[in-house]
């Protein structure tokens, strides 16, 4: 009978694990649209629906009410780190963050982001608000992963500190001036109604085009609590502390613009495809004194009132509402999201990532889930000093059941025990009376400390002498000119700037010239763009004796214009090798639309693709090169190249078509080898190019006899 018992109880466990992953691959690569909004010291206990008997936030409050609601969500204990563990899958200190300033706050450039991950599968990228994860121009989102970039500097508008982190200056919550897309625009309006405004006019702008990924961070209710009079004049007279009254106002605030972000999913008809996603990123400050929902402690301090944090999945018709308390953290909304949207991970990725999807919890919130260790530490010792002196002051490692918790000024060791299920609160310490707990916690903490260490590179980073965005904001806005006087006089620097070249593009150009091969050496064809124009002539200097590089006789021209001519640039000869590209004016944009849309680019290259394979020719696709940001003639967007380059590559994976990936190779050279406002390159640019052009047409020649 025992082992019958026993027979059943392994079938039982085996079905409701198979029905669990069958739930789970439900939703993997459903690809919905995916709003992110993350505030900024909003605590646990800062909402109604969290049992704040003053605060009201209904708009907030319906997330929960109608979505997946994890009760146990774990993030750090203060906002770079939790960013960085959002954006990468992994602890913030295996980012290279470990505290909030001093280049410390600076996500590691080895990092593969989110944003890249969803990129790579077809989304459209946008963040809106806070970033806070370096404020170098390459650490910049937008060159992390994000099409559309609508950003304040460091930790919150208006602050300043040495090294990189600062915003641009003088800023305040009331028309902040926000980097957008490389260009600081003067806003008009309050900061976190910018943000969300900003958000909706890009959803507006993607939508229906293809599954976009809005990344809305605001800077509220972090301090110096700038409200608006209104908003705080809700709770004046509901508590005694100003500071509070100014706290709540804020979340209101944000509770409002969450409101009228679901009325327009609505109107658009989109929100039954669309994963909103409510979180705060540590724990809280100013209300914590009037409700903390029960926990001790508060932001910066590695106790559940520190690390606890909300996080409301909603998806209507697809996701049902429930609460899950199986413990999750920041670094499963990595994987989460990745799965979701059907993203094809590399290893080196895999490995980065150290969450677990949390699509089985969706799926079925009371689903099996093996139990997991967290770790946690506030970081931010002294510049300089050595970190392991400091392994033991404010840290916590935790499973789902106990949390093994020391605090101490001077990094000593001082571990306490607490049992989250019987006491929320961490009212008392039972370690004396469970060594063997203590002992296994410590163990893997101890564990996870060594495993941080290697990962440690800001530490002794340097920092510039002056804000890189109180740089670029007083080179915008020189000799103390308005943004919009500033404005004004650059777009008639630039339509100035663009007039001889466009009577030298109408001259000969010699690179476009007809060339006579040399008998027995391989026939190359490049087509392209003005881009392979420019790098035509270096790249027959480098094969000369190897290769007769041939172009087509003209400027490529959008894929419509490749449809209509390639057969004649083809010609009758044989082609050994053709290195082709097609996308810059394609993506190009006429009375706001792009001159071939996306979905015509595709379908243009895929006929393009077959006859040139008809050729027999060793084929090598040409990623479109960067658009730089900001203002051009004729317009452009920096984001769009992505997307062309993104359908491009599904195309030449199916064919397996070699990839010479001109974007990667020239994203971090762009200040040195492009032209300023424009697409086309340097002389030295188009040098540097050709000797990546150069060397992947080499690999593709065939041997000589």
């Amino acid at each position: 009978m025992k082992r019958l018992d026993l027979w059943l109880s392994i079938c039982v466990t085996l079905i409701v694990m198979v029905r669990d992953a069958i739930a789970a691959e439900g939703l993997s690569g459903r690809r919905p649209n995916i709003i992110f909004v993350l505030t900024d010291d909003q605590g646990y206990g800062d909402l109604s629906c969290h049992g704040n008997p003053i605060l009201k936030t209904p708009n907030i409050d319906r997330l929960h009410r109608e979505g997946v609601r994890f009760t146990d969500f774990m993030v750090s204990p203060t906002c770079s780190p939790t960013r960085s563990a959002l954006m990468t899958g992994r602890h913030e200190f295996k980012n290279g963050v470990t505290h909030t300033i001093l280049e410390r706050e600076r996500l590691t450039l080895s990092a593969t982001t989110l944003a890249q991950v969803l990129k790579s599968a077809g989304y459209s990228t946008g963040i809106f608000g806070k970033w806070h994860l370096g404020d170098e121009p390459e650490r910049w989102p937008s060159r992390r992963g994000f099409d559309e970039m609508f950003i304040h500097g460091a930790g919150g508008i208006g602050q300043s500190y040495p090294g990189s982190c600062g915003d641009a200056p003088g800023n305040t919550y009331f028309s902040p001036a926000i980097l957008h897309n490389g260009k600081f625009e003067k806003t008009n309006g309050y900061c976190t109604d910018v943000f969300f405004a900003q958000a909706m006019k890009w959803i507006e702008s993607t939508k229906g085009k293809q599954p976009f990924y809005a990344h809305i961070a605001t800077n509220a209710p972090h301090g110096p609590l700038q409200v608006r009079p209104e908003d705080e004049a809700r709770y004046a007279d509901k508590v005694k502390e100003p500071n509070v009254a100014k706290f709540f106002g804020l979340i209101a605030n944000i509770d409002d613009n969450v409101g009228r972000l679901l009325k327009k999913l609505a109107e658009w008809n989109i929100e039954r495809d669309t994963l909103v996603i409510f979180m705060n990123d540590n724990g809280g400050t100013a209300g914590t004194r009037f409700f903390n929902a029960g926990m001790r402690a508060q932001k910066g301090t590695p106790w559940l009132g520190g690390i606890r944090a909300s996080s409301f999945w909603r998806w209507p018709g697809t996701l049902q509402p429930a609460d899950c308390d199986r413990l999750a953290a920041h670094v499963d909304f990595f994987p989460t999201l990745a799965e979701l949207a059907g993203a094809k991970l590399s290893d080196q990725v895999r490995q980065q990532v150290e969450g677990r999807s949390l699509l089985p919890l969706l799926s079925n919130p009371v689903a099996d889930w093996s139990d997991r260790t967290l770790a946690t530490h506030l970081g931010r010792w002294p510049k300089g000093a050595d970190p392991n002196k400091f392994k033991h002051a404010n840290c916590s490692i935790r499973n789902s059941q106990f949390q093994l918790v020391s605090v101490s000024k001077d990094g000593q060791k001082n571990w306490q025990l607490f049992d989250l299920k019987t006491d929320r609160g961490q009212q008392t310490d039972i370690a004396d009376k469970n060594p063997e707990i203590v002992k296994q916690l410590e163990t893997n903490y101890d564990r996870w400390w060594e495993s941080i260490q290697k990962h440690l590179d800001n530490e002794e980073a340097v920092g510039p002498e002056q804000n890189p965005f109180k740089t670029l904001f007083e080179k915008q806005f020189a000799a103390g000119k308005s943004p919009k006087e500033s404005e004004r006089t650059e777009g008639t620097k630039v339509k100035v700037a663009d007039t001889p070249k466009k009577a030298a593009a109408r001259k000969s150009n010699p690179s476009l010239e007809k060339i006579t091969d040399v008998p027995g050496l391989p026939r190359v064809l490049l087509i392209g763009e003005s881009i392979s124009i420019g790098y035509t002539l270096p790249v027959r200097r480098l094969l000369d004796g190897k290769a007769n590089v041939h172009r087509i006789p003209t400027n490529g021209g959008p894929t419509t214009n490749g449809l209509k001519n390639l057969k004649a640039w083809l010609g009758d000869g044989q082609w050994d090798v053709i290195h082709f590209n097609w996308g810059l004016h394609d993506l190009k944009l006429i009375d706001g639309k792009h001159q071939v849309s996306l979905e015509d680019y595709e379908k243009n290259l895929k006929e393009i693709v077959s006859l040139l394979k008809a050729t027999n020719a060793k084929l090598i696709w040409c990623s479109t090169t960067p658009v730089p940001e900001g203002d051009l003639n004729p317009p452009r967007r920096f984001g769009d190249v992505a997307h062309f380059n993104a359908a491009a590559k599904r195309i030449m994976d199916e064919h397996m078509i070699a990839i010479d990936d001109l974007f990667e190779f020239a994203s971090p050279k762009l200040k040195e080898i492009q032209n300023k406002a424009d697409v086309h390159f340097n002389s030295e640019g188009s040098a540097i190019l050709a000797e990546q052009v150069a060397k992947s047409i080499e690999a593709k020649l065939p041997s000589r006899k």
